[in-house]
């Protein structure tokens, strides 16, 4: 009887070293990543700590129930005290902001042909500003149109828009490689409920 030998890699030894360099890679990236999500954690933390500790502080400082509210001290700083409203309200406004429920609304009022690039929203006074790309301009301005007769936005401006040409095979720049580029603004109204 003659002895069969089977060998049961898949690969040579050469693509071992192949792998393991691969899986170092990649182990190494992981620890970096995850080094970066914690430092990121750590800072949102602290940051949130400051803002609760100053949330206390101004708490502290409003009078109790059945007290009469004390006047502004003389020498108050009103500019002062309004920075800090603003910030205070700053935090909530970017607490209670949701994102789904204005990428939904957007979502609803943008044609298929366009593709939107940026979204800004500004927390102190709501508006939005929109950049994005389309084929044509009908559909930016059917956009425009249906983000203004929603009632999910108001003051919809097309604030600018230009064509970006890009060329075909040699050197021929057709009109279907031609796109529009805009930037839209518009106050979005989170308050209103479908």
């Amino acid at each position: 009887m003659q002895k069969i030998e089977i060998n049961l890699s898949s690969k040579a030894p050469r693509n071992r070293a192949l792998l393991n360099v691969s899986a170092a890679a990649a182990a190494l990236l992981a620890v970096i990543l995850s080094w970066h999500n914690a430092d990121t954690y750590m800072r949102n933390r602290s940051e949130q700590r400051r803002a609760d500790e100053r949330i206390s502080e101004l708490r502290e400082r409003l009078p109790k129930k059945g007290v009469p509210k004390p006047g502004l001290a003389e020498g108050t700083d009103t500019r002062l005290l309004k920075k800090e409203v603003e910030f205070i309200n700053g935090i909530i406004a970017r607490k209670s902001f949701s994102w789904t429920e204005l990428l939904w609304r957007l979502e609803s009022h943008t044609p298929a042909n366009v593709r939107l690039v940026r979204i800004t929203p500004d927390f102190r006074d709501g508006r939005v500003n929109i950049t994005g790309s389309a084929r044509e301009m009908g559909d930016v301005l059917l956009m425009v149109d249906a983000m203004g007769k929603s009632g999910d936005f108001r003051d919809v401006f097309l604030l600018k828009h230009s064509e970006e040409k890009r060329g075909g095979g040699g050197g021929v720049i057709s009109q279907r490689s031609a796109l529009i580029i805009f930037n839209i603004s518009a106050v979005y109204r989170a308050d209103k409920r479908s």
